[in-house]
């Protein structure tokens, strides 16, 4: 049966958070198996056919289970989720949102159940309930908390930033559960992952977007989410909206003191 419409020599498809991350799951890795193989049979169709296939992913209900950014100290921050204090170790563990998840080894779940039962122990209760996304350290230090990637960037000059990356994990991990936590970095954000190809070229294009004449004298304005952010019951700091500019804010504030603190030590 022919379709009722022309089909496109490249078909793009955006697989959103609300069909990867409905509401009413709890984001287990059986959860998520079961999602991608359910997306899989929807998008056979079109990759039977003889047009380019595009897949691209979105974020925002993902990002919305993030609930807040926060900025424990100014210039410092984090998106982190504060995971109920009823929660299961399954729903809080690193390593189980990654791509290994997805392969259904025993034996890689149990070791990371039994790393979370000791995070308690080793930062505290509220500490164990604390699952993050991005980490960021002043001035240039981060960590992307699914894939255990550690990052230094180094800016060349103008338009020039090179990225240190490490891949991080426990030290006594068994050799094959080193092999599945790998693929964590190596298929999504490592040099030739996935989405860290998707991410370069998002950059690139967001450096080309100012590198014009017309943002010479424009001011960039940071003022999403301004005045609701505030403390927090159980984490320090300032917590503030996901959908903000909360971290953006704070970092640029103490870019910006300790340019002057320099500046009056050199008696400018």
């Amino acid at each position: 049966m022919a379709p009722p419409f022309d089909i496109p020599n490249r078909i793009l498809v955006a697989i959103g958070g609300n069909a990867t991350h409905p509401e009413d799951i709890e984001g287990t890795s059986k959860e998520q198996k079961e999602i991608a193989a359910s997306t899989a049979r929807a998008l056979l169709p079109l990759a039977l056919l003889d047009n380019e296939l595009v897949v691209t992913h979105g974020n925002g209900p993902v990002v919305g289970k993030i609930l807040m950014r926060h900025v424990p100290r100014p210039g410092h921050g984090a998106a982190v989720r504060l995971m109920p204090e009823d929660s299961d170790d399954s729903a809080r563990a690193w390593g189980l949102e990654g791509i290994a998840a997805l392969s259904g080894n025993a034996e890689y779940r149990e070791y990371l159940l039994e790393r979370q039962a000791m995070a308690e122990e080793c930062i505290g209760k509220v500490g164990a309930r604390i699952k993050g996304l991005t980490y960021g350290v002043y001035p240039n230090l981060s960590l992307l908390w699914s894939n255990s990637t550690l990052r230094v960037s180094h800016p060349r000059g103008p338009g020039e930033i090179d990225y240190w990356s490490w891949w991080l994990l426990p030290k006594d991990a068994p050799e094959g559960i080193r092999k599945l936590l790998r693929s964590n970095f190596t298929l999504m954000f490592g040099p030739g992952g996935l989405l860290e190809q998707e991410d370069g070229e998002a950059w690139s294009q967001q450096y080309n977007g100012v590198n014009i004449s017309y943002m010479d004298d424009s001011p960039l304005h940071y003022g999403l989410g301004q005045g609701s952010e505030g403390p927090h019951p159980e984490l320090p700091g300032q917590i503030g909206s996901c959908y903000s500019e909360h971290y953006a804010r704070a970092f640029y504030q103490r870019w910006r003191q300790d340019i002057e603190n320099g500046l009056r030590r050199a008696g400018a």
